[in-house]
């Protein structure tokens, strides 16, 4: 069974996960083959990773359009967050809510749930740790009243929980073990496979009659058995930038210019004069164990 699911999620890693025709991309938009309220049209789901919650800023939010006879409407919209009632978690500021989307039918109930990526999110004060949001599909559109959040520090879920990880950076769906049910390949290119750094990783969970297993789970980098390539620092397997994810918040004069080399964020020595040298020159999280989150 570990064989055939290997082999199967091999389509992930070389095309859902980084945005095969009918799965969700990097863009942070789910369709067209998204049908939450099982009414026979497509419905949309777009990604707004940059929306401010209230003052939090940069904390994201997803909003949901649905289809009707005259084509995409306003009617009956919705508009999630990590504040939104029923969702584990609150918001933060850059957590990135909605930065990738992708649906499928988890649980086999004819309708489509939509897995949403946090991959900025701070879990257990691991920043950038990331999780996946998921809001479950009926007849009335999609529920937060039976929502999940998953993470790597969830129980069961295979991968250590870390700062930088970014889980859910990508998503991609797909009927992975042929049971008529969607599974989820979530992206943690920032994941450290034997330790080294931002070598990146895909969790594989999958779908049950209720919601997304959380055991029996997979994890897949380019160290796993059978497959190609070997890992290395910095890789992003499964997708994911190419500078480090982080959360700094620095205060400097107006046409200042700070810059990064070397994975570090430099300030002019002059707009730090009095502060410590954590704060002077700040690791980025891509160094895992010893990234800090703020300056």
């Amino acid at each position: 069974m570990r064989a055939l699911r290997a082999a199967a999620v091999a389509l992930v890693l070389a095309g859902a996960v980084l945005g095969a025709p009918g799965a969700a991309t990097a863009t942070g938009i789910a369709g067209p083959a998204c049908d939450f309220n099982g009414d026979g049209r497509s419905d949309l789901a777009v990604g707004v990773p940059g929306e401010s919650v209230g003052t939090l800023d940069s904390a994201g939010a997803v909003n949901i359009l649905y289809g009707s006879a005259g084509g995409v409407t306003a009617t009956g919209n919705q508009l999630f967050h990590q504040d939104s009632a029923g969702v584990d978690g609150v918001a933060e500021a850059g957590d990135a809510f909605g930065s990738d989307t992708a649906c499928g039918d988890f649980n086999g109930s004819g309708h489509d749930e939509l897995a949403i990526g946090i991959p900025r999110a701070t879990v257990a004060g691991n920043v950038a740790a990331g999780a996946v949001a998921v809001a479950f599909g009926s007849g009335l559109g999609l529920s937060l009243l039976t929502s999940q959040v998953v993470s790597q520090g969830t129980l069961g879920v295979e991968g250590a929980l870390e700062a930088g990880d970014s889980l859910g950076y990508a998503l991609g769906t797909g009927d992975f073990d042929g049971n008529g049910r969607a599974d989820l390949a979530a992206a943690a290119p920032g994941e450290a496979e034997g330790g080294l750094a931002g070598s990146g990783a895909v969790n594989v969970l999958y779908g049950s009659v209720l919601r997304l297993l959380t055991v029996n789970d997979q994890i897949f980098t380019q160290n796993s058995t059978g497959i190609d390539g070997v890992a290395s620092a910095y890789d992003r397997f499964g997708g994911g930038p190419g500078v480090s994810t982080g959360q700094y918040r620095i205060g400097y004069a107006l046409k200042q210019r700070i810059w990064t080399l070397g994975d570090r964020l430099h300030i002019p020595p002059h707009l730090t004069r009095g502060l410590s040298r954590t704060c002077r020159v700040c690791r980025c999280v891509r160094n895992r164990r010893r990234g800090h989150g703020a300056c």
